[in-house]
């Protein structure tokens, strides 16, 4: 894992090489604590991965929403997120981000449209659906969910890139009551990859389009300093 740290600092992009998610989220939840280091404002940007992991929402049954002992018997891993919101499957065909800022300065719809236009970056067009979902063509490639700390403010989400669709299915368990409020018959039919729209998209890819759209939505005008790993 890379993490650099710089004074003075404003923007800070931490890119992890660890797809253990209870690492993954104890340094999430590190860095909101670290967002008014020294006095300095610092603005996360977090980008992580998973392997074979079911992530449920922080007040969630975990038997309820995910088929826990077939997960952990086909060795995957069980984890619970600090924010609400739904279960999510993650693996390695999935980019997970995190925006962490200081409170005063969360702006959630400001952090979704950071991620729209990192999306249309890769050549695809992608449109907000409420306050959680972001879709491209009628369906949803991410899932978001917000967190506020007595001095942070977190927005973090998926983007589906080539995930294996079969493993959401096996894994989740999504009410018949949940799909028909959505309209759809199965997960499958309402959830897409990165990769279904735009074949030569890749995790890379996708890192880098977020980091150029994290830049240059976040840069302070008397501050160009930024550290990207």
């Amino acid at each position: 894992m890379s993490m650099k740290l710089q004074s003075p600092l404003r923007l800070v992009l931490v890119r992890s090489d660890q797809h253990d998610p209870h690492l993954n989220l104890a340094v999430e939840e590190r860095l909101m604590e670290s967002v008014s280091a020294d006095g300095r404002d610092n603005k996360f940007l977090y980008l992580w991965q998973n392997e074979r992991t079911v992530v449920i929402g922080r007040h969630q049954n975990a038997w309820a929403e995910c088929r826990v002992s077939l997960l952990e018997d086909e060795g995957g891993h069980l984890a619970r997120r600090g924010s609400g919101g739904g279960a999510v499957y993650h693996d390695l065909g999935n980019l997970n981000f995190s925006i962490v800022m200081p409170r005063r300065l969360h702006d959630p719809a400001r952090s979704s449209r950071m991620i729209v236009e990192a999306v249309r970056m890769l050549g695809v067009e992608a449109q907000l659906s409420g306050r959680n979902d972001i879709l491209a063509d009628g369906r949803k490639f991410s899932g978001n969910a917000f967190q506020l700390t007595a001095q942070a403010g977190l927005h973090h989400g998926t983007l589906l890139i080539a995930t294996d669709f079969e493993r959401v299915s096996r894994y989740l368990s999504v009410s018949k009551v949940k799909l028909e409020a959505k309209g759809v018959t199965s997960v499958r039919s309402r959830i897409t990859n990165l990769t279904d729209l735009q074949p030569d998209v890749n995790v890379a890819d996708a890192c880098r389009a977020l980091a150029a759209a994290f830049a240059r939505e976040y840069a302070d005008t008397d501050s160009t300093e930024t550290a990207l790993e």
